[in-house]
């Protein structure tokens, strides 16, 4: 995933050269190294803590975790694992570096929990709620930039709080960053949704959500590779009597998972990223590519995996007889 990051960051800085493009609204990310950072920070941490668990088992085995935290549990667990740790003494100089005063300090804690609660992606209300962002976002540029010709990123009264992915978690993110109340009262305005930060927040949501699942929009080979270990995971938990054997309906389960999260995702990140124009790389065209590789090859890879899995046999013995189908 953060490998995924790195590259995704790479690419945009290389094709986005800080002119306006119709409908993106990704221009003002593109120099921002402090972002970039906390990107691929986050990405490091996302998984910090995991237990191998979705929070619906988590909450189903009455889990330490899921009842410390409530809703996206395994995510917050993983944020306050990994703040806690950056906190620590030892880490004194490096925190000096990269939050050099109060504003950075908030603004990083909402990078994270925007980067990390969206990677809950089995909750639908969270899925509903990114999609409306984006949806939101565009809609009040393209107003704004009609009306005066350009986006001036001013508070917009009549933002529903719904909109704002941390508001539920304000209290955390002062807990975790170490701030004061001294600090909240001069620095207010950092609790406000803008159409700023709701861009931003719409774009970092869907790099991370991209690089998290970047293996079904790369090479037909990598994306084998992380779909068979997804597989021997979800069947380690099945083998712990923690969730139904999905072998049987593995084949359809990834052709319904590109079709209704992966392709769609990969659509509006391009937007984000592009607008109007033609896209530099290519995720949309990638995921179709391995989606009908799928259709064509599913049934039998999924057979091929199930005896791997049984069989205990090697990755690369298993990669070499799905490869050998194509």
């Amino acid at each position: 995933v953060t490998i995924s990051m790195h590259k995704l960051i790479d690419s945009i800085v290389e094709s986005v050269d800080g002119t306006e493009s119709s409908g993106t609204i990704c221009n003002n990310l593109w120099d921002d190294s402090f972002c970039h950072f906390s990107l691929v920070f986050a990405c490091l941490i996302h998984d910090v803590g995991h237990t191998g668990m979705s929070n619906k088992l988590l909450v189903a085995q009455n889990h330490k975790v899921s009842l410390r935290f409530s809703g996206p549990s395994a995510e917050r667990h993983s944020i306050q694992l990994a703040l806690e740790l950056l906190f620590l003494p030892k880490f004194k100089m490096f925190r000096k570096a990269i939050l050099p005063n109060v504003k950075t300090k908030f603004e990083f804690g909402r990078f994270i929990f925007w980067c990390i609660l969206c990677t809950d992606i089995a909750t639908p209300e969270r899925l509903r709620n990114g999609k409306a962002r984006f949806d939101v976002v565009h809609t009040v540029r393209e107003s704004i930039i009609t009306a005066q010709g350009q986006r001036d990123g001013c508070a917009v009264d009549d933002f529903d709080d719904n909109l704002c992915a941390v508001l539920p978690y304000l209290k955390e993110i002062v807990k975790y960053m170490k701030l004061t109340d001294s600090n909240i009262k001069d620095h207010i305005h950092e609790m406000d949704i803008t159409q700023d930060k709701l861009e931003r927040c719409v774009v970092m949501e869907h790099m991370t959500q991209i690089s998290d699942v970047a293996h079904l929009m790369q090479s037909w080979e990598t994306f084998l590779k992380w779909n068979f270990r997804l597989y021997k995971e979800l069947m380690d938990c099945h083998e712990k009597g923690l969730m139904p054997d999905l072998s049987e309906n593995w084949e359809k389960g990834q052709i319904g998972f590109y079709n209704n999260y992966v392709i769609p995702l990969a659509e509006r990140t391009e937007q984000i990223i592009f607008g109007s124009e033609k896209p530099a790389f290519n995720l949309v065209s990638n995921a179709r590519k391995n989606l009908r590789q799928w259709k064509e090859e599913g049934t039998e890879l999924s057979a091929i995996f199930v005896s791997g899995y049984q069989n205990g046999d090697s990755e690369s013995t298993v990669m070499s007889s799905c490869l050998s189908l194509h």
